[in-house]
């Protein structure tokens, strides 16, 4: 039995060395100037655009009104600059395709009372069904904290985490690949074109929200509390043919959660005069005059509750299931 575990474990640290070995040459090795690491698989991305620009601007010493966490929903949708103008200071972190998963490490590790006394988390229906892995390999490539990173690829429970991890410790992250221009600051991203589409085909999904992603949500409002950050859901402006059956089962399931854990939810996604036409750059993401309406009626409605606008107090009694 001895002999055996010796044996095992020389074959371990064998591996191991080789594994190293290779992840180190596969980094320094460049083909066209790019290293060939990033050839192994489409799992592994260039450093870049939103993500890499928001999560290195944040400065987690600074003191917030409100962050915003969330998928592209909330760094397209929620403009910080509206924030500015109405006297608050705010930074949206968000991320590609960002769930619940994705979002309590960010909670964890980056965020707490000083920083953001006031969480402000976009509620989509998309990010509710996704598994996460878009978003998980979006941080890992993109934010510099190694505790989120390392965090993230324990959740995701899948091994080519791993080699993105090597990655990491092996190629620095203190420079984008690549920028599409879409970046202003503050975690926003302006993308001033209008879809113009008669509607499109409707959405049909009807998914149920998975129970690992209900957790990982009911972890985020933990956490929130035992950090003392008041925590309040949101939902922009939604196309109408895109409330789809998976849309009006997250909007219930949203309703019962928002109730049980007495937070509130500010839901605007039905408003009746939403422009199609006019305020989302594609299907499901808000252009910059959409992002910029939702903004101001989103502060006038955080103002109305309390959450905003009383500066050195905290916010009154939690609401309920908040619907405006």
């Amino acid at each position: 039995m001895g002999r055996f575990l010796a044996r095992a474990l020389v074959f371990l640290l064998g591996a191991g060395m080789l594994y190293a070995m290779a992840v180190v040459f596969l980094s320094q090795v460049r083909v066209s100037g790019t290293p060939l690491i990033y050839r192994i698989g489409d799992y592994t991305k260039w450093p870049g655009d939103d993500t890499w620009y928001t999560y290195h601007e944040f400065d987690g010493d600074e003191h917030y009104d409100a962050i915003i966490l969330g998928s592209s929903h909330a760094s397209r949708g929620y403009d910080p600059e509206v924030f500015r103008e109405r006297g608050y200071k705010v930074f949206v972190l968000g991320s590609k395709a960002q769930t619940p998963m994705n979002s309590y490490p960010v909670i964890k590790y980056m965020l707490d009372s000083t920083n953001c006394p006031l969480l402000i988390y976009d509620i989509f229906d998309k990010m509710l069904i996704n598994d996460g892995f878009e978003s998980t390999v979006d941080l890992m490539t993109n934010q510099p904290d190694h505790r989120v990173a390392w965090s993230l690829a324990c959740a995701q429970r899948d091994l080519r985490m791993l080699n993105l991890m090597a990655l990491r410790l092996t190629l620095p992250l203190d420079s984008p690949y690549f920028d599409y221009g879409h970046y202003r600051s503050r975690g926003f991203s302006a993308w001033p074109d209008t879809l113009i589409d008669p509607g499109g085909l409707p959405d049909t999904t009807d998914v149920e929200i998975p129970r690992r992603q209900q957790r990982f949500l009911q972890g985020c409002i933990d956490l929130c509390r035992a950090k003392g950050i008041h925590l309040v859901f949101s939902s922009h402006y939604v196309r109408a043919n895109r409330k789809g059956g998976t849309y009006a089962r997250t909007v219930r399931f949203m309703d019962r959660l928002a109730k049980a854990d007495h937070v509130p939810y500010i839901d605007l996604s039905n408003r009746p005069y939403i422009e199609d036409d006019h305020w989302f750059h594609d299907y499901n993401h808000l252009n910059t005059a959409g992002a910029r309406i939702f903004t101001g009626e989103l502060v006038d409605t955080l103002e109305a509750l309390g959450y905003l606008g009383r500066k050195g107090t905290a916010p009154g009694p939690l609401q309920s299931g908040q619907r405006p």
